[in-house]
Parts: C-alpha cells; sequence; structure tokens
C-alpha cells in the first residue's frame, strides 16, 4: 500500500492534466478542483504513513510472538522477547510537538482546532462591535 500512493498521485495529477488541456471550458474548474485534491491528499499523506507504521509495528510483534510460541533455541527466545518487549515500550506513535498525534485521527484533530479557534475569533468579533 505504501508503494502505491506516489503511483495513485501521479495518475491523479496526469489525469486532471489531461483533462484541464483537452476540455477548455473546465479548465478554471478543474484547476481549482485539483489544487484542492492534491492539497487535501497532501494533507491526509502523513497520517496516512503513520497509521501504515503503526500496523507494520504490530504485525512484526505479532509475528514475533508467533514465532515465540514455535521456538526451542533458548538464546533466539531471550532475542524474540526483546524485541516484543522492545515494542511494548516503545511503540511507533508520532506526534506533533506533543501536541497531537499523527494517525488517522489527525484530520478531525485538525478540524476540531480550526473551528474551535475559528468560534473563538468569532465571538472577540462580536464583542468588539
Amino acid at each position: 500500500m505504501v508503494f502505491n500512493l506516489p503511483f495513485y498521485f501521479s495518475v491523479l495529477l496526469l489525469f486532471t492534466n489531461f483533462i484541464s488541456r483537452n476540455i477548455p471550458e473546465l479548465q478554471g474548474n478543474i484547476s481549482i478542483m485539483s489544487e484542492f485534491s492534491v492539497n487535501i491528499f497532501l494533507s491526509l499523506l502523513p497520517a496516512v504513513f503513520g497509521e501504515l507504521a503503526s500496523a507494520e509495528a504490530e504485525r512484526i510483534k505479532n509475528n514475533l510472538a508467533k514465532q515465540l510460541r514455535i521456538c526451542y533455541s533458548a538464546a533466539l527466545r531471550k532475542k524474540i522477547l526483546d524485541g516484543i518487549k522492545f515494542l511494548e515500550l516503545r511503540p511507533v506513535k508520532f506526534t506533533v510537538w506533543r501536541l497531537f498525534a499523527v494517525n488517522s485521527s489527525l484530520p478531525l484533530t485538525i478540524l476540531s482546532y480550526f473551528i474551535s479557534y475559528t468560534i473563538v475569533l468569532l465571538q472577540f468579533l462580536q464583542v468588539k462591535t
């Protein structure tokens, strides 16, 4: 999935470029729509990669747990336990200035901050007038 994202992004750009060149009456609307879709895509990209990294770490942890059940070597079991303990103590979580997490809830978090600050600004405007 991670390697397909740049491909889909380039297909989106090529498609919008093709439509905007071949259909002149849609030229202005397509450029606005393509800019909007590219901006939305780019703002959601860190959340997607953060969630994919988190899911991959969970898969690694599950695979290590499976290997631990079938392993008979004491030295290898110790290394597997060290790996599981490391993944439990240091989970793969990304934050921005320890303010909000970069995961699948990032777009809603950004939207909630935007709405709350807009409400505060509107209240200040009402007090001023």
